[in-house]
């Protein structure tokens, strides 16, 4: 299997937020596709490959937990980060769990603390050689 670029599907209502994401991750030579709404974030899980999904919990309309539920039910190799904000609920944390995130992370966030939760999420995928060179070496 020939390694790829990762593909990272950021959902979250916060245009900011997402824009800060994206170009965080592209640094890191991550794919980013992003989406406003669970809505949209379905959409685009329908017509491409992603790797990582990167939801809020907390957005209008639907909560990030369906898009949670839906990307682990029609993808289970899909990797799941749930987002929160800092001193979110506990019963949202667990709620989180149960629709499927691997991972959780509180905003605000420090951009190492995104950067170690995709690399645990994806240790198990093959890494292309300007990938690896690249990646700095864990302590």
């Amino acid at each position: 299997m020939t390694p790829s670029i990762p593909v990272v599907l950021v959902v979250d209502d916060d245009e900011s937020f997402r824009a800060s994401i994206r170009a965080l991750l592209q640094q890191t030579r991550h794919s980013v596709a992003e989406a406003a709404s669970v809505e949209e974030g379905e959409a685009i899980l329908g017509q491409r490959r992603v790797d990582v999904l990167i939801a809020d919990i907390v957005m209008p309309g639907k909560l990030g937990f369906e898009i949670m539920s839906i990307g682990r039910r029609k993808y289970p190799a899909l990797k799941i980060l749930a987002v929160f904000t800092a001193g979110a609920d506990v019963g949202h944390l667990r709620m989180a769990r149960l629709c499927g995130a691997d991972a959780t992370i509180a905003k605000p966030f420090a951009a190492e603390h995104l950067q170690r939760s995709l690399r645990f999420l994806l240790r198990d995928r093959p890494v292309s050689f300007v990938e690896a060179e690249e990646e700095p070496a864990l302590p």
